[in-house]
């Protein structure tokens, strides 16, 4: 997903099978115990860049591997194009096997998220099953000089046996006329540029994607949607201040435990964030960084980070003078390696207009 961060999000689907015997030529390959018949991932998009997502599996289970149920990684962290990190969000809204409410559980992993979907204490008969998988995410959207777009990777590349059917539906939030959509998309390992692919749009807003051969194993399907400028509302100057607060957790968790050891007696904590509290983060010109030292990779970031200040004239000027240390003390570990150098310039006062 080499234009935007959201077409790294691959959507990992495993089950811990047996690998297939692909290297034998098809017609000597014996039919595989256990496989997915269908994967159908139906793609609602808002007009605000969030995606409900609902996914539709069907499998083959020979009590081999898939015993209890399925689960699902999904990857939540990337950078982007700019090399600045980035963190999508993701929330798990219910899941079924055969139209019927099924138990699942979620577990955090470094990378992102797993969903084990079934009862950990059932064993499952042989047989077939269709599992449904209903999500939320978002940040998903490319935003590009001369249009938008969506880069999906539908069924992941994780899977270490065939998906005999895989396809995808998506929904934009308004009627956008076929003729303006463009729709390309990718199928094989991871990084593959293979188009075994067909789409269509059968109505406005609406484009549909199938793979038009069968998936091995480590194989998935990647789709593009490509629309015009504003069917979706990109990210407003508030919404990217929170997600840079969001995706530097760890480098402002720092900041902010060096502002809570340093800052007077009865100043209020700093709140990074962009809320209305005394002290507060206006605005963010910044780029992530990595550095490797001593074999261990070190995160920070490069640019301007503006704070206001509104409260009484003595918290004020105690905010000014902790402000006008930091040029001294630096902000972070491995200071001493040149990190964590700081240059505080005053902001001109805005002029009340009221």
């Amino acid at each position: 997903m080499p234009r935007h961060a959201v077409r790294r999000f691959l959507i990992l689907l495993a089950l811990a099978l047996p690998l297939a015997d692909l290297a034998a030529p098809p017609a000597a390959q014996a039919a595989p115990s256990e496989f997915i018949r269908r994967f159908h991932s139906d793609i609602t998009v808002h007009a605000d860049g969030s995606m409900d997502v609902r996914e539709t599996i069907e499998v083959r289970s020979a009590g081999v591997s898939i015993r209890r149920g399925i689960y699902r990684d999904f990857p939540l962290k990337y950078q982007d194009r700019w090399g600045n990190r980035m963190v999508v969000g993701f929330k798990a809204l219910g899941a079924k096997r055969d139209g019927h409410p099924e138990k699942f559980r979620t577990d955090s992993r470094q990378n992102g998220v797993r969903i084990y979907l079934g009862d950990p204490d059932k064993l499952l008969d042989p047989g077939d099953y269709t599992y449904e998988l209903a999500y939320q995410t978002n940040r998903q959207i490319g935003f590009f000089a001369d249009h938008d777009e969506l880069y999906w990777n539908v069924t992941g590349t994780g899977w270490t046996f065939l998906i005999y059917e895989a396809a995808a539906d998506v929904h934009l939030p308004s009627p956008v006329p076929t003729a303006v959509l463009r729709m390309e998309g990718y199928t094989g390992p991871q990084g593959s540029r293979e188009q075994a692919i067909q789409s269509e749009s059968p109505g406005p807003g609406r484009a549909v994607f199938r793979a038009s051969r069968p998936l091995g194993a480590y194989e998935g399907l990647t789709i593009v949607l490509s629309f015009p400028k504003g069917v979706v509302k990109p990210p407003s100057r508030a919404d990217k201040g929170r997600y840079f607060v969001q995706d530097n957790k760890p480098i402002l968790g720092g900041l902010r435990r060096a502002w809570l050891v340093a800052a007077p007696p009865g100043l209020a904590p700093l709140v990074l964030d962009l809320t209305p509290e005394p002290v507060w983060l206006t605005d963010i010109e910044v780029s992530s960084q990595v550095a490797l030292v001593n074999g261990r990779v070190v995160s920070g970031f490069t640019g301007r980070l503006r704070f206001a200040c509104d409260a009484a004239p003595e918290v004020a000027a105690a905010v000014d003078r902790l402000v006008r240390l930091a040029p001294y003390s630096g902000v972070g570990a491995y200071t001493t390696r040149g990190f964590g150098t700081v240059r505080v310039e005053s902001a001109p006062r805005r002029r009340d207009t009221g």
